[in-house]
């Protein structure tokens, strides 16, 4: 995590402890989701503190956070960054109407501020694709789907979306070849049905959007998905 080592607030006058926390476990599921954390790593709390620059104690509020999103899970070794699930079709089942839910929401929220932030967000998206730096490329991309959701002010839809987030293959999705130029174009389509004020448009580019990937997924890995249509019936006893 050395290349993106960031400095956090601490705690005093202008922020709180529980917002700091925050912070720090919204920094580490970027890192997680961009790939400078490996899935399966061992994080140990001094290493990861001093790794992004916080506080031990900041840090430790932060993993127990990622425990209960699903972003580590608790083993023998310690706290490991949760690995891929193989039944990425239920939790895109999952995932889909709740992105959508939340960007209908949000569409009417956002005001001029939200947009600007977007905009900022996938301009950056846009440009570490450009420098083919694809970590950072697909961390723009969670922060653009997470900074629009936050304005559906639903904490509790928004806490469920980061914990199938937390299983979902977008390390694998990012080395497809056609899938980022993708991902940009269909966020320029829902930045353009945001800054119209049209909830309904707005849902359906990002069901569109959220769709595409799934299906440019199953083109790409095609062994992947067939190995979980299989598998899951077996554990339901069907």
């Amino acid at each position: 995590m050395d290349d993106a080592k960031v400095s956090l607030l601490r705690p005093g006058r202008g922020a709180s402890r529980a917002l700091t926390a925050d912070l720090v476990a919204g920094r580490l599921r970027e890192h997680i989701i961009a790939g400078w954390v490996r899935r399966g790593q061992v994080l140990t709390l001094r290493e990861t503190a001093a790794s992004i620059g916080a506080p031990l104690a900041l840090t430790r509020d932060a993993f127990s956070r990622l425990h209960h999103d699903g972003f580590l899970i608790r083993t023998s070794r310690g706290s490991v960054v949760a690995p891929l699930c193989l039944e990425a079709q239920q939790l895109l089942t999952r995932r889909l109407p709740l992105e959508v839910q939340l960007t209908r929401l949000a569409t009417r929220r956002l005001g001029a501020f939200g947009l600007n932030l977007l905009r900022r967000i996938s301009g950056e998206m846009v440009e570490a694709q450009r420098r083919y730096d694809l970590p950072n490329a697909q961390r723009h991309n969670y922060r653009f789907h997470i900074v629009l959701y936050r304005f559906a002010d639903r904490p509790d839809m928004l806490a469920e979306v980061q914990t199938l987030w937390a299983g979902f293959p977008f390390d694998l999705m990012t080395t497809m070849p056609s899938r980022l130029p993708a991902v940009a174009e269909e966020h320029e389509t829902v930045l353009a049905a945001l800054c119209q004020g049209d909830p309904g448009e707005a849902a359906r580019a990002m069901h569109y959007h959220i769709l595409h990937g799934w299906q440019e997924f199953r083109r790409h890995y095609p062994l992947r998905i067939e190995r979980q249509t299989r598998v899951a019936p077996n554990r339901r006893g069907f």
